[in-house]
């Protein structure tokens, strides 16, 4: 890999461009762009430029046309302080000729094809509707999530209605009703991906003996009541689990031991008052032999009566249906794409509409068909490809650019950061994005980095150099950077790049959600102090708290 000269670099062939925040990714594409108006002759419509998200899209149009409009300016004698530009202008063989060039690009800019991906494939099927096979009055849904729950709602009551009620039971504690199932297939980047593993549908062979003994614990606990109730107060019991003798705070009069004791008899009849009795209910296990042995204390003889042998019978039969339950949940769950696939086709066929990951699949499936129409077409139509943030790109999205670009005599040019696509942002799939990689001819790298304070850019670098793979997969390497802006426009008041570490003893034994709470005040001090510093304040708005989730930033914020 070696350093993008962008003045000199070839436009020709595949090329991949990894380059890091802040290094100019945005500026090189405008500058390629201006390159292949002047040295190659393209007109606007025949360069392709696709980025991923709209905001992204407006930019580079801005930032295109005004590299364009720079270098029109210097060739009719105007100043233009971008050396880059004027680097250009000068080894132009003929002024005149790139001046008309530049014009032509200036005023055909309207027809400048930039776009997002889902805007490119839209586009596509919409000017090369008989080429794509696509409907003419097929209108584009932004309803996905409301038809993705409304399938999920048709799943959740064709599985859950028909079932025992055992099952029902256990499937109402386990998922909490269909809204579950609607965020699982949003989860799911693309519809048609595997889902692994493959479950098979379990037979229940425990559900049988389990309402066995259930039968049996309900036929006899009437009469054994009292009797558990004197077992339960044997001290022999420990405290830890079944309550101390000491007078309950919140009941006076009644000690601690009586009150567990109470709460596990009114549990046990409540379950045998009800039909189902699955799952059962939280300490059930201390109505069990296994379970009072273990609380007994050393050297003492366990309490005993038949009724304990029962529910230690009901306790394993109801963990052999609960493990054959988990297992017909994991089915539940893979079988829920299958139908909510073909329940979703169904639904966008009948009302003729599309979600924005069809436009990116019927684009691919066209573009794949032996014979394409539409492939051919768009080789002929974009004789230069610009791919922004390629490291948002996914399966679907890279198949289609490599089907028509990679190898061909496109001049192929893709930008983007490896390291951004670990975190699976927009669907992105790093492996995506090392195939590519080791498919183009050339890879290139940007290093100067025109964003970040210098001491910031070289404490990175210290962090991420020291380790042999820093991203864990070896394909994906640092490259360390320099920092454009000069020491003396360093704004850092003290050290560029500070590690907390919260893990003491006593964080070591406090619960998540404390030291959530913990790390989230030492946060707090440190924003007072930056904005409270006599010598050299912080503006709050110049602070940024980065979190993992909505709760955390609540927390944070409070």
């Amino acid at each position: 890999m070696k350093d993008f000269d962008l003045i000199n670099a070839p436009l020709s062939g595949n090329n991949l461009i990894e380059a890091g925040a802040g290094t100019g990714k945005t500026f090189a594409i405008s500058v390629l762009y201006l390159r292949l108006v002047i040295e190659k002759n393209l007109p606007v419509d025949q360069i392709l430029v696709v980025t991923f998200t709209n905001a992204a899209t407006e930019e580079l149009r801005e930032r295109i046309q005004m590299r364009l409009q720079q270098a029109r300016d210097l060739l009719a004698g105007a100043e233009v302080s971008d050396q880059i530009v004027r680097d250009l202008v000068d080894r132009a063989a003929d002024r005149r000729q790139a001046r008309r060039r530049i014009q032509a690009a200036l005023i055909d800019f309207d027809r400048a094809c930039i776009h997002t991906i889902h805007g490119f494939c839209q586009r596509v099927l919409h000017d090369m509707a008989f080429e794509s096979g696509r409907r003419f009055d097929t209108a584009l849904s932004e309803n996905e999530a409301d038809i993705r729950q409304r399938v999920a709602d048709d799943f959740w009551r064709r599985e859950l209605y028909a079932q025992p009620p055992e099952v029902a039971a256990y499937l109402l504690g386990r998922f909490k009703g269909p809204d579950a199932f609607g965020r699982l297939l949003g989860l799911r980047p693309h519809p048609g991906v595997p889902v692994i593993p493959e479950v098979e549908k379990p037979v229940f062979t425990a559900l049988e003996p389990f309402r066995r003994c259930l039968r049996e614990v309900k036929r006899h606990w009437p009469g054994a009541r009292d009797a558990v109730r004197e077992c339960l107060s044997d001290p022999v019991l420990s405290g830890v689990s079944y309550g101390g003798f000491s007078q309950d705070r919140k009941r006076p009069g009644r000690t601690r031991r009586e009150v567990t004791v109470d709460h596990l008899l009114g549990a046990m009849d409540r379950m045998i008052d009800d039909g189902v009795g699955f799952p059962l209910f939280e300490k059930f296990r201390l109505l069990t032999a296994s379970g009072i042995a273990g609380a007994t204390r050393k050297n003492m003889r366990p309490p005993s009566h038949p009724m304990f042998d029962l529910c230690e019978d009901l306790w394993n039969a109801a963990d052999a249906l609960r493990q054959e339950l988990d297992r017909y949940a994991l089915f539940l769950q893979t079988a829920l794409f299958g139908y909510a696939d073909r329940q979703t086709e169904l639904i966008k066929k009948k009302a003729n509409i599309q979600f924005f990951d069809d436009l990116l699949d019927r684009v691919h499936r066209a573009v794949e068909a032996p014979g394409s129409r539409l492939r051919k077409m768009l080789r002929q139509t974009y004789r230069a490809v610009l791919v922004d943030e390629f490291q948002d790109t996914d399966p679907v999205q890279f198949r289609i650019f490599s089907t028509l670009f990679v190898p061909r005599d496109t001049v192929f040019f893709m930008i983007g950061d490896p390291k951004q696509s670990i975190y699976g942002f927009r669907g992105a799939d790093i492996f995506s994005y090392l195939k590519a990689a080791r498919q183009v001819a050339s890879v290139h790298t940007l290093t100067r980095n025109w964003r970040s304070d210098p001491r910031l850019v070289e404490g990175v670098n210290a962090l991420f150099s020291g380790v042999r793979h820093p991203f864990v997969l070896r394909d994906i390497a640092f490259h360390p950077s320099s920092a454009a802006l000069q020491d003396a426009e360093s704004n850092l008041a003290g050290p560029p790049l500070i590690l907390w570490c919260a893990a003491d003893d006593r964080t070591a034994a406090a619960g998540k959600a404390d030291t959530v709470r913990d790390i989230a005040w030492a946060v707090a001090m440190e924003i007072h102090r930056l904005v409270n510093d006599t010598a050299r304040p912080v503006p709050a708005e110049d602070i940024a708290v980065l979190v993992r989730t909505h709760r955390q930033a609540r927390i944070v914020k409070s």
